[in-house]
């Protein structure tokens, strides 16, 4: 049958898959030896963090704060953003973005607003470093250039309110004409409190000091402005490096720290989850004054949630979308293919 087929006769194949296995070893370092006895999560890709955190005996005694809430009311604000494709031409990309602002006041929500859904075209070849981002990189462009127009214009038009921010108090490479240097001046002039909140930190270590906070029955923090720092100036030297090789920045900037900024592992309900926290000036007074004016879900507060969620675009927002471009720019919708379905097929 070989000989009517004329096929190709392979001899050992076993043998050449035994050879790349042997160079893997070297390819690729991993030692399966030193997993025994350790804590593993299974993520599937996903996010996860453990419950009640890493089992990590530290080296070093590290001071927590307890939290208590101050006697003070304002409005807590908080912004959040979300951007998707919408279409593609020859020569650029159509995206669309929302962006939420979201208030609390007196430990209860009030009301939010919602700006857009906005409609930006992207043509290849665009200046400002446009062209060299994937659309990943645009979307987040488009995120943050939206997000910093929204908070400067909010820090400079409400007096004595808290500010709250999705994510670290540090220099994005996306910014451009409202940086988060500015949003910060305007702050101070106005008495604002500006607060950044991340979800989650890529600052391994950090993981380890929030069993800390997750083991007390109170609202707590503990400073570690030193940690990051240290860090950062590690990612400074990796950077340089990085760009004599010719690679591209990561998103945030490491070398522009604006004002005192206190890098916080932070705590705000009795049983809720430890967040990242960016504060400015004094963190005892600024997140005291955010958990009496703010209501909180598993920790985290009320009035960014609900940015979030109204921010995010839904089915029939993306049909609308369509049918308004089809209607109103008087564009030629053309048809296409999944090109990785119709290779692969569909499993």
């Amino acid at each position: 049958m070989k000989t009517q087929l004329n096929l190709p006769v392979v001899s050992d194949l076993g043998g050449v898959v035994d050879m790349i296995g042997k160079s893997l070893d070297d390819l690729i370092p991993s030692r399966l030896d030193m997993l025994s006895g350790k804590q593993v999560l299974f993520t599937n890709d996903r996010v996860l963090k453990p419950v009640g955190g890493w089992d990590v005996t530290l080296a070093r005694d590290i001071p927590v704060y307890r939290l208590e809430p101050v006697d003070a009311t304002t409005y807590v604000v908080a912004v959040d953003s979300s951007c998707i494709l919408v279409g593609e031409t020859m020569d650029g990309s159509i995206y669309s973005a929302k962006c939420s602002i979201a208030l609390s006041y007196d430990g209860k929500p009030i009301t939010h607003a919602l700006i857009g859904p906005l409609l930006f075209y992207i043509q290849d070849g665009s200046s400002d470093g446009v062209s060299s981002m994937d659309i990943d990189g645009i979307k987040r462009m488009i995120r943050v250039r939206l997000e910093r127009l929204i908070q400067y214009e909010l820090a400079g038009s409400f007096r004595g309110i808290i500010l709250l921010v999705d994510g670290s108090l540090r220099h994005s490479i996306y910014e451009r004409l409202y940086t988060i240097n500015k949003i910060e001046e305007v702050c101070r002039v106005n008495n604002n409190i500006l607060i950044g909140l991340s979800k989650s930190t890529r600052l391994r270590y950090l993981e380890y000091i929030m069993p800390l906070l997750s083991r007390e029955g109170y609202p707590c923090y503990t400073d570690v402005t030193a940690v990051v720092e240290r860090m950062d100036d590690g990612k400074k030297r990796s950077d340089k490096d990085h760009r004599l090789c010719g690679d591209g920045d990561d998103e945030y900037s490491v070398s522009a720290r604006i004002g005192k900024i206190s890098s916080l592992l932070a705590k705000l309900t009795p049983n809720g989850l430890v967040l990242r926290a960016d504060v400015v000036d004094d963190p005892q007074r600024s997140l005291g004054i955010l958990i009496a004016n703010d209501a909180f879900h598993s920790g985290y507060p009320e009035s960014l949630r609900i940015a979030h969620h109204t921010s995010v675009f839904t089915h029939t927002d993306a049909l609308c979308i369509k049918g308004f471009m089809k209607s109103r720019l008087k564009i030629k919708e053309v048809d296409g293919d999944d090109v990785r379905r119709v290779l692969l097929g569909r499993i």
